[in-house]
């Protein structure tokens, strides 16, 4: 079954115990599970750039390779959660590339060097950094120049991190959000599916281990993975 990203229909259900990536495991007793991925907020930013006639900004987001974020619909509930009723779930890269229409290789996110003076500039910039904040950043940035443009897609890169591949419990940008925006001058060279479930493998083993009610990581991803099954 090929299932794509404009096919995708996202709804309000229950959460079971165990995600499965790499390998498929056998489900267990069913617990309930709030996520923080929030696909309404992406809709919402996509929503306001486009009703603000943002065309620049629209159309350098499409050129960095998330113009996929165009067809997030609005899932407005009030909480998160998910329902799946089949006995294991493989998510891998290729699915997730496939799904948003992003190659599943490339490069890896450059690691932080703390003798290269613009990444300690950037680590000292962007973390505690709020997502309302953000969001005010994405809005007012202006597009002047190209370096008005590369901060434009650092900024949105952030919220969208924050929010949707890599969302945390967190009110504030984590240290591990500022890797993937350390060098934006062609994000679509990185391999963005690999990175996103790496984060949701991360997610969930902190989830089983901690035993939490919440899991942090793209539980969009999840959906992704039942539909296709």
């Amino acid at each position: 079954m090929q299932f794509l990203l404009k096919d995708l229909r996202l709804f309000l259900v229950n959460a079971h115990q165990d995600y499965v990536t790499e390998k498929p495991i056998k489900m267990g007793k069913k617990k309930w599970l709030e996520s923080w991925c929030s696909p309404s907020y992406i809709h919402d930013v996509m929503s306001t750039l486009t009703k603000n006639n943002s065309i620049e900004k629209l159309a350098k987001i499409d050129q960095i390779g998330f113009g996929f974020l165009r067809l997030v619909p609005n899932w407005s509930v009030k909480t998160r959660t998910f329902v799946l009723n089949v006995g294991n779930i493989r998510l891998n890269v290729e699915l997730i590339g496939k799904v948003f229409d992003i190659p599943s290789g490339g490069d890896l996110f450059p690691k932080l060097d703390d003798n290269n003076p613009s990444h300690v500039a950037l680590k000292k910039r962007f973390p505690r950094r709020t997502t309302t904040e953000l969001w005010d950043l994405v809005y007012s940035c202006l597009m002047i120049t190209e370096s008005d443009r590369m901060e434009f897609r650092r900024y949105f890169l952030l919220v969208v991190m924050k929010m949707f591949l890599c969302p945390t419990t967190q009110q504030v940008i984590s240290p591990w959000h500022i890797y993937p925006v350390l060098d934006v001058s062609d994000p679509r060279r990185f391999n963005w599916p690999l990175q996103t479930l790496k984060w949701f493998d991360m997610a969930v083993e902190k989830y089983k281990l901690k035993g939490n009610k919440t899991c942090e990581g793209c539980m969009f991803v999840m959906l992704v993975g039942r539909n296709d099954y």
